[in-house]
């Protein structure tokens, strides 16, 4: 102990001082094995909760967009973030919601506007053509031509009732009047009256008895036929189509098989898309039709809550 101009000083051999500065590196190195793996796991529960903190708004994005389709598109589901440099992310991602309904609005309602405008003039069109070919002589070239230009009315009648179900099916409100339909009956006398027309295609059915469905009957019908008309029209020579119902609880599955040529995955992956026809062109060359049945059976399984699906 000695006295210095700015007070007493502790003096202490160099030996002394080194010792316990040993003493205390080895204390350290002694302890700093259990120390550090826990000071580590702190440092990464730290980092990890606060990257997590931070991209909290990006997942909930990833979210909502892979939540997004055409039928939610309201942008009170979208996200708000907590954070005010997210501010502008959210707000052009709501502003992109409210852009793709108001889209989509107008697209449905243009259809189903235009639908039906339609359908008075052509249905005044088709009763002329009708009269047009009763006046005419039977056999006549221009009998012939009139009976074309029915056709071709008749056509455009169907591809407007058509797109007016899949306009109304996209605005929800395909409305439907449920009641008890047997649908094990209607699917016998499908099969039967098949057989009895269909020349060159075999007919086999396998149907569960008393299934009863509480339905619309008028769309399940609709439905029905378009899968047998698409199972005829897609089948090969000497062909087969098969109707199969089976009970399952209080569930029933109905497929419909036919043969048909080799089908590629393109067809797989597009077959319900709307004025798609397996050979990507909107032709009548091949096979007649107009490329909405399946996209029509599609929103009346929807309406029902049921799934149709298409496979090999």
């Amino acid at each position: 102990l000695g006295q210095t101009p700015n007070g007493a000083r502790v003096l202490l051999p160099q030996k002394a001082i080194e010792d316990f500065l040993g003493e205390l590196w080895t204390y350290r190195n002694r302890h700093l094995i259990y120390v550090l793996p826990l000071i580590f796991t702190l440092f990464v529960f730290i980092a990890l909760s606060t990257i997590a903190l931070v991209m909290s708004p990006i997942r909930a994005l990833e979210k909502s967009l892979m939540r997004m389709s055409a039928d939610n598109l309201d942008p009170a589901d979208a996200i708000d973030s907590k954070f005010k440099e997210f501010d502008g992310l959210t707000r052009i991602y709501r502003d992109l919601r409210n852009r793709l309904e108001e889209s989509f609005r107008k697209a449905r309602n243009f259809t189903a506007y235009a639908s039906h405008e339609l359908k008075t003039p052509l249905t005044i069109l088709r009763g002329n053509a009708e009269r047009l070919i009763a006046e005419l002589p039977s056999g006549a070239p221009a009998q012939l031509r009139a009976l074309n230009m029915a056709a071709e009315v008749e056509r455009l009648v169907d591809i407007t009732e058509k797109l007016l179900t899949l306009s109304r099916a996209d605005s929800k409100v395909l409305l439907t009047q449920r009641e008890d339909f047997k649908l094990s009956g209607f699917i016998e006398q499908l099969a039967e009256d098949a057989t009895a027309f269909q020349d060159g295609i075999r007919i086999e059915a396998d149907i569960a008895p008393n299934v009863v469905w509480n339905c619309d009957p008028v769309l399940v019908k609709q439905l029905v036929h378009n899968l047998y008309t698409n199972a005829v029209k897609y089948n090969v020579a000497q062909g087969c189509i098969r109707f199969i119902l089976l009970r399952m609880g209080d569930t029933f599955t109905l497929t419909i098989t036919n043969t048909t040529a080799s089908v590629s995955q393109d067809v797989l992956d597009h077959a319900f898309d709307r004025f798609y026809r397996g050979d990507r062109s909107h032709s009548r060359t091949t096979v007649d039709g107009l490329g909405l049945g399946l996209s029509i059976c599609q929103e009346i399984a929807k309406v029902h809550q049921g799934t149709l699906r298409f496979r090999m």
